[in-house]
């Protein structure tokens, strides 16, 4: 222990802002491969709610729920939407997804379950991304609204290219998972 921490209270401390630090430039990277090169070929699939649908599965941990933070808050300041809209529409999908993993799927998650999980999500994703962006122009506080017609016309390009990158995306939060479990078993055994 430390002169500055002689109980020990914050002897964990270093372990969860090393977690966070990696889940935070791992949304900045995904954030950057989505915008930089998928919009550059005039596709838009969401890379950061594949990785939350991901964390949200997990039954051992609510690391969702900085990821939802964190990556809702990013895209909000990428897009013109009113700030707030895809941060509350990726907490209340994590919340609802992590609930599910481990209130009502009692099975082993396979494909096919992820594949219609995946489009339950962006479903619901893009209904909230709307619902929040309609109350926020209606109420205004925001100058843009989100129109429901052009998510809907992009909505099978976007499920189609989210249901191809699963399996990437799963490979990469696997890897992170375990990046952070590892970092956390050696801060562990410092202590």
């Amino acid at each position: 222990m430390s002169q500055r921490d002689p109980f020990g209270v914050f002897a964990d401390q270093d372990r969860y802002n090393m977690k966070y630090l990696i889940y935070t430039l791992t949304i900045i990277i995904l954030l950057a491969i989505n915008v930089g090169f998928f919009s550059t070929i005039n596709l838009m699939p969401n890379l950061l709610l594949i990785f939350l649908i991901f964390h949200s599965l997990d039954k051992e941990n609510n690391d969702f729920f900085f990821i939802a933070l964190a990556s809702g808050l990013l895209l909000d300041f990428y897009s013109a939407t009113f700030t707030g809209t895809f941060m509350l529409s990726f907490l209340i999908v994590g919340l609802i997804l992590h609930l599910l993993a481990t209130n009502v799927i009692v099975l082993e998650i396979n494909w096919k379950i992820m594949a219609v999980l995946s489009a339950a999500t962006l479903a619901l994703t893009d209904v909230l991304v709307w619902f929040f962006s309609w109350s926020a122009f209606k109420l205004g506080w925001a100058k843009y609204l989100i129109d429901i017609s052009m998510l809907r016309h992009r909505f099978l390009v976007d499920l189609v290219c989210n249901l191809l990158l699963l399996y990437p995306m799963y490979l990469l939060a696997g890897f992170i998972k375990s990046v952070v479990e590892n970092f956390q078993l050696r801060q562990r055994n410092k202590i």
